[in-house]
């Protein structure tokens, strides 16, 4: 409903064009790259932002908060000037200061406060918790959340419609609310044993495997923090229930070497 506030261009094409043979190597047909960041927010968080954002205006509220590392903060930030309600967000201390001036561009005249606490996104919710802001019920939740994930969730509407005959989607493992609702709108729309579900998660922040194997929720070993979007200490309780529940999954961890020889092998401009 909100695609167009956004100014959202979904596009699913070959990574053949940046990454040339890739395909071949991996003894796949085709691999292609679904690219839900062509919107205002830059990523694809916004979808969990609005649905969680929707239903608490619904509910009555009159300002979102909401504590992240950058992207979920765009998404809700994005989500709050579409639906006219004021936001109050709280950056970890080492988020660069521009992300910071990008979430009050994104909010145009829409009242947006941003607050800085905490040295990781672990830290920063910690420091929720002290203040209160994270048990309000504005709370707009990074992932672990039924209707974040739900939102996230709506990538597989996409993919699906760009190619439908698609054998495998790769996510990655992170919180859990992308993976979450990707598994969740694929046995919705019926496609369980047509789409494996690949859940990629970084050396170190293994808390989706780890809390897997031992049937209850464990801490990653070392959260990666080369991959600061996906750095969690602990994947969310609603995630790990909802993938612990969910058939034609695979948790696949990526080594170090596996992204070194896409950067060096394939001359990929990393910074860039």
């Amino acid at each position: 409903l909100h695609r167009h506030d956004v100014h959202e261009a979904f596009t699913a094409s070959e990574l053949e064009v940046e990454f040339p043979s890739f395909a071949s190597e991996l003894g796949e047909r085709s691999v292609f790259l679904a690219d839900a960041t062509e919107n205002d927010a830059r990523t694809f968080k916004w979808r969990g932002g609005i649905v969680s954002s929707y239903r608490a205006v619904a509910d009555g509220a009159n300002i979102l908060f909401a504590g992240s590392a950058g992207n979920h903060a765009s998404g809700v930030v994005v989500a709050g000037r579409t639906l006219g309600v004021p936001v109050d967000i709280t950056v970890p201390t080492t988020a660069p200061p521009e992300k910071s001036d990008r979430l009050l561009t994104l909010a145009g005249t829409n009242p947006v406060k941003v607050h800085r606490a905490g040295a990781t996104f672990d830290d920063t919710m910690l420091e929720m918790r002290r203040n209160g802001k994270a048990y309000r019920p504005e709370l707009i939740p990074a992932f672990d959340s039924r209707l974040t994930s739900a939102g996230q969730g709506t990538l597989f509407d996409d993919i699906i419609h760009a190619h439908p005959d698609v054998e495998q989607i790769v996510v990655n493992a992170g919180g859990g609310g992308e993976a979450t609702g990707v598994l969740m709108r694929r046995d919705q729309l019926g496609y369980t044993d047509q789409v494996n579900v690949v859940i990629a998660q970084a050396t170190g922040s293994d808390s989706l495997s780890r809390s897997l194997a031992a049937n209850r929720l464990v801490n990653a070993t070392a959260p990666n923090k080369r991959y600061g979007g996906i750095c969690v200490r602990r994947i969310g309780d609603y995630n790990f229930e909802q993938i612990a529940r969910a058939s034609n999954k695979t948790i696949l961890t990526v080594e170090e070497s596996a992204i070194d020889h896409l950067i060096d092998g394939y001359e990929y401009d990393w910074e860039n």
